[in-house]
């Protein structure tokens, strides 16, 4: 089974609406970054400057289409009551054929430890299952960052195992990756 359902530009749950990427929201996503690289910079490895809202539009554009095409899934993370910006959700890794994803998320340093993210992972866990058929959905952080490990497992994501210098923290250190799963029941 390795064909492509439609691609939803748009979900909603309780208090979010995770919208796809689009140019015109680049002025909003520098904010944030603004706001948060902090510790952006600590934990992703794309996080190394602040963007340009030029070099972001073409960067939404982009992503847009990759979106559409289901390659990349990401969403802005928006509050239903007043449209606040949240931060981003998405499946960067996307395998149809294998029916194998890795959603990734990160969190507006202002709306951390509110449960957005977890509401937001546990939306795509359902659209991965239900319409992508999923059977194994990966959710991978540095073993140091317990935030985002306590988002995996408050869905309900298992560890499968820490991955021993998987890669490096962006200040060059060794990084142990936490790797969590969920798998489909009809697996």
């Amino acid at each position: 089974m390795s064909a492509r359902p439609k691609i939803p530009l748009e979900l909603t749950t309780d208090r979010l609406v995770l919208h796809a990427p689009h140019p015109d929201q680049a002025e909003e996503l520098v904010a944030g970054i603004r706001a948060s690289f902090r510790g952006l910079n600590r934990w992703m490895d794309w996080a190394t400057e602040v963007p340009t809202i030029d070099w972001e539009r073409d960067h939404l554009s982009s992503w847009r289409k990759q979106h559409e095409a289901g390659e990349l899934l990401s969403y802005f993370l928006t509050l239903r009551e007043g449209g606040a910006f949240v931060g981003n959700c998405g499946i960067p890794r996307l395998d149809w054929n294998e029916r194998r994803f890795e959603i990734g998320y990160w969190c507006h340093t202002t709306h951390e430890g509110k449960g957005y993210v977890s509401e937001a992972v546990r939306a795509l866990s359902e659209l991965a299952f239900g319409d992508f058929h999923a059977r194994r959905i990966e959710l991978r952080m540095s073993e140091i960052n317990e935030k985002s490990w306590r988002v995996a497992e408050r869905c309900g994501f298992v560890l499968e195992e820490t991955l021993a210098n998987d890669g490096c923290h962006t200040d060059g250190s060794a990084r142990n990756t936490r790797v969590y799963v969920k798998l489909s029941d009809s697996y």
